[in-house]
């Protein structure tokens, strides 16, 4: 990761969500709308657990300059962050079962309410 810069819109992006008690499912692409896969793989998982996960589509100028600092390459990208910390990072292709089973692990057991933000 590249700390060398103090106003990196990854941790822009991460102060943001800091103060939120929230659990945040950020989609990382620098290719805009060959998501489909991933997309409904997160929404099948949200509607499973009727969690308050919330679901955030970064656009690919944004994906881009955050996907340089975390220095991945591969496309998609998902940032599992809860309460402003990168809990889990995902790249590529992910199965329904990992997403499921990071969830677990991290004991989040989360009421209704599961949102989806693409104003991002």
């Amino acid at each position: 990761m590249n700390n060398s810069k103090t106003n990196s819109k990854l941790n822009e992006l991460l102060e943001g969500l800091t103060f939120e008690d929230s659990t945040y499912l950020i989609r990382l692409s620098v290719r805009d709308g060959h998501n489909y896969l991933i997309d409904k793989i997160v929404s099948k998982v949200m509607n499973k657990r009727k969690s308050s996960i919330q679901y955030k589509k970064m656009g690919p100028k944004l994906s881009a300059e955050i996907m340089q600092e975390l220095q991945i390459n591969k496309n998609p990208v998902l940032l599992y962050i809860k309460a402003g910390k990168i809990q889990a990072i995902f790249t590529g292709i992910i199965g329904q079962h990992q997403l499921e089973k990071t969830i677990e692990e991290n004991h989040l057991h989360l009421g209704p309410s599961a949102k989806t933000d693409t104003s991002i």
